[in-house]
């Protein structure tokens, strides 16, 4: 088991660093040097329309060679609350405002090596805009049953997405199923 106390993460020092992220080694007292990598806090929304309809967005991932379907998402920028940031992630993406957006809270992809927050929500009664969105990202709407489907068949794997629709149902917030 790993102990905080042989950890010193006031001493962590980046060992490679780009625009989107860095690597941190954390000095260790007893163990070999650990390494983080560290990326700015993000949002994600499951944002689902005045039709009850989910939109979601197919878009190509370069680290796994293919395109995958997503939730709306991005980084928040230093300027933004998370809030202000999945307002605008979901306009940019979808062209799409949603009449209420809820927080859901926070969720770690994977707290043993990444060390940002994914600030969750869930947004209703989502209208089209005439906003022009990112020509790259081609919006699939969905209804539930069919976002269910997804998930068993493997179209939709996106761990996050999955997560948030489940917490987004067990707090009522999207109708569905």
């Amino acid at each position: 088991m790993i102990s905080k106390k042989n950890f010193n993460n006031k001493l962590a020092q980046s060992v490679f660093s780009t625009p989107w992220f860095s690597i941190k080694e954390i000095s260790s007292l007893t163990e070999k040097p650990y390494y983080s990598f560290c990326c700015p806090d993000s949002v994600v929304i499951l944002a689902q329309t005045i039709e009850k309809k989910l939109i979601l967005v197919r878009q190509y991932r370069p680290p796994q060679d293919k395109h995958t379907l997503e939730l709306p998402s991005g980084y928040v920028e230093e300027v933004e609350s998370p809030h202000e940031s999945v307002q605008r992630e979901l306009l940019e993406e979808t062209g799409y405002v949603c009449e209420k957006i809820m927080y859901l809270g926070k969720l770690y992809i994977c707290p043993s090596r990444i060390s940002n927050t994914i600030h969750t929500y869930c947004g209703i009664n989502a209208r089209l805009t005439k906003q022009k969105c990112d020509k790259e990202i081609e919006i699939v709407l969905v209804s539930p049953e069919t976002f269910d489907e997804y998930v068993l068949d493997g179209t939709y794997n996106e761990s996050t997405g999955i997560a948030i629709y489940h917490l987004s149902l067990k707090n009522k917030l999207i109708l569905g199923r």
